[in-house]
């Protein structure tokens, strides 16, 4: 095997012109196979990464109001103040057998930043960002079993916000900087009537919930939000505001989902859970938000996975029928070492040295051509990165192994089956 392997180098110049043409189609085609790896390992990293956040069992409810001409509607229901109908609606979805939990909030995790208070902090960058507040129940953290970066329990993080510090995503730490970010803040207020700035207490950090599994934009991973048991500031809107809407969030105990979905549809016919004018509609299951969300990334996913299917069976499909002509065209050569006692194996071997000697120095010079579609952003970005040295090398190392998958399985059978054909008939028809 020693000597027929060391002539492999000669047998490639040997052989210079068909191979220049194998040579540029490799390198095409690695730059394509690199292409595509790239963008499926960024939206399955993305799929892939931690929510650091449950909502198993949990199902979100809203409130809206009744309209005058509704028969359930009062003047003396005008007079009840907000807090005091948004405790009763707590107080009712507690208080029926298959609820665990309910937790309330401005803004619950649907991607959507309503009714929020946007606060501005510009920590050592030059840039402002915006931070987006919500007011929310003590229990949320539990609720939705938030994790700090530093290890606090569940049952800490609810204590933070009692004492009415805040809870910040890594986002906000980030900005003020990791070892600064704990204890008070003065944060711009630009988008509040009457307050220049708010003073805040920032008592706990917690790794992102990402609201999305298949989008990689900031309000996705990276979003600066920031949660308080009570309003930042005195208008106290939140709590007392009809125009301020919050969302309440319920949690089934376990094995209860359905006889859940079905008490709470059933009362809530006809506006069946009503108070101060308002009432309890739209039950719907986070994992079903959550679905209805992801939809247009889900169909970007499957129209990529569907284009790299049909462009490798390309791939495969043009190696093969390349790597099989090449074959046919040295039956002779193959013939000639099979007399002089070469064995199947060892034919078959130097068949796909020869290819992954090719394959391997086209491959080499796709690299710097990787490089410089990265650089130039001319690919899907990676959490607003395009460049990183790790991206490159994943994508180069996959996309290597692809190939080498590729011939292998390209060459190995036509190779196998010229290596068993009797050398004698193939001199014959020499």
């Amino acid at each position: 095997m020693k000597k027929i392997t060391s002539y492999i180098p000669h047998q490639i110049w040997n052989e210079r012109g068909s191979n220049i043409a194998l040579f540029i189609e490799i390198f095409l085609v690695s730059i394509i196979v690199w292409y595509l790896v790239d963008v499926t390992a960024n939206i399955l990293l993305v799929y892939y990464e931690p929510t650091n956040y449950s909502t198993d069992r949990c199902y979100r409810v809203s409130y809206e109001e009744l309209p005058e001409s509704s028969p359930f509607w009062t003047k003396e229901g005008q007079e009840i103040p907000v807090s005091d109908m948004r405790q009763h609606f707590i107080d009712e979805l507690s208080n029926l057998p298959e609820v665990e939990d309910v937790a309330v909030s401005d803004q619950l995790h649907d991607g959507v930043y309503r009714n929020t208070i946007i606060l501005k902090a510009s920590g050592d960058s030059v840039k402002e960002t915006p931070i987006f507040v919500a007011s929310c129940s003590v229990n949320t953290p539990r609720f939705f079993q938030y994790q700090s970066i530093d290890g606090k329990t569940t049952e800490e993080l609810m204590a933070v916000l009692e004492r009415g510090e805040a809870i910040v995503t890594e986002r906000v730490a980030e900005l003020f900087g990791r070892d600064r970010v704990m204890g008070p803040h003065r944060l711009a207020a630009p988008f509040e009537k009457d307050i220049d700035s708010v003073d805040i207490v920032i008592g706990a950090v917690i790794k992102t919930p990402k609201n999305d599994r298949w989008s990689d934009h900031d309000g996705a991973r990276k979003p600066a939000r920031m949660w308080t048991h009570t309003p930042v500031h005195d208008a106290q809107h939140l709590i007392n505001s009809r125009s301020f809407h919050c969302d309440f969030a319920v949690k089934a105990k376990p094995g209860q989902e359905q006889a859940l979905e079905e008490t709470l549809r059933k009362r809530m016919e006809n506006c069946g859970m009503n108070y101060a004018n308002n009432y309890l509609d739209n039950l719907r299951s986070y994992e079903s938000i959550e679905h209805e969300e992801s939809t247009p990334n889900r169909s970007f996913l499957r129209y990529i996975t569907l284009g790299l299917l049909f462009l490798l069976m390309n791939v495969f499909l043009g190696l093969l029928g390349a790597f099989w002509l090449r074959t046919q065209q040295r039956q002779a050569e193959i013939g000639l070492q099979k007399a002089i006692g070469a064995k199947s194996s060892t034919l078959v071997w130097r068949l796909i040295a020869e290819a992954m000697l090719i394959m391997t120095a086209a491959f080499l010079l796709a690299v710097p051509a990787a490089y410089a579609i990265l650089t130039n952003e001319l690919t899907m970005d990676y959490h607003g990165e395009y460049f990183t040295l790790s991206r490159l090398l994943r994508g180069e190392v996959l996309s290597y192994l692809l190939m080498t998958a590729i011939i292998m399985l390209g060459i190995a059978f036509p190779a196998w089956r010229a290596a068993k054909t009797n050398p004698t008939d193939v001199l014959h028809d020499e």
